[in-house]
């Protein structure tokens, strides 16, 4: 039987597409952070003057409301929540090369590829990625900040809290599932690269893919 030949550098350029992939859009993921903070703030002011001075500020497991809170305190604990959320995200972002002593405390999937002392172009487009990936965890738990307190700050102007659970437990799990696939993209995106490296380096030793078996050692190739 005919072996597979497997895609050479060539192939890569040839057809159009990056090897490496694109990189990071850092830019876009801030630009999402401010509207999610723009968001927030808008949607405290424009509520801050139609909320009864006392909300809802615990559920029991029946979702009945058993505490209260003052607007100011709510409307502030969520403004706070959102802008803090956001900045240690970001700045946790762009202090990781230095807090992780150039990589050296870091553990990612292929560590040996992307954290090689010898080949510096790697290591900065993997903090790059973590850096976009930190602040899209910040943006998207954001979002799901103002969508919570959207539907906290309807009920109490409504007075209606019945409906706290149907509308909580649903965005929560839709939330939850999101960071479960941005989790998976993240361990994805370390792994898939040294991969198509190495069957790269083992297509121009003239292999195939009925003998390759990923040595970890041609990660350093």
């Amino acid at each position: 039987m005919e072996s597979t030949r497997l895609k050479s550098r060539g192939d890569y350029e040839e057809g159009g597409s990056s090897l490496f992939g694109k990189p990071p859009g850092l830019v876009a993921v801030l630009i999402g952070n401010a509207v999610v903070l723009v968001a927030a703030v808008v949607q405290g002011a424009v509520y801050y003057s139609m909320l009864p001075d006392e909300l809802p500020a615990h559920f029991d497991w029946q979702g009945k409301v058993d505490a209260y809170r003052s607007k100011a305190f709510m409307v502030g604990i969520y403004l706070a929540a959102v802008i803090l959320a956001q900045a240690l995200f970001i700045l946790l972002g762009h202090l990781l090369p230095s807090c992780s002593g150039g990589g050296a405390a870091l553990q990612v999937p292929a560590r040996e590829y992307w954290l090689n002392p010898a080949f510096p172009e790697r290591q900065e487009r993997a903090f790059a990625y973590l850096k976009f990936w930190l602040m899209g965890f910040g943006m998207t738990f954001g979002a799901y900040l103002v969508l919570f307190f959207a539907i906290v700050f309807h009920m109490a102007y409504t007075g209606d809290h019945s409906g706290f659970f149907w509308f909580f437990w649903p965005l929560t799990i839709a939330y939850l599932v999101l960071v479960a696939f941005g989790v998976y993209s993240l361990y994805s995106h370390f792994l898939n690269e040294p991969i198509k490296e190495a069957l790269i380096n083992y297509a121009e030793m003239g292999g195939s893919y009925e003998t390759f078996s990923t040595p970890s050692r041609i990660y350093y190739q």
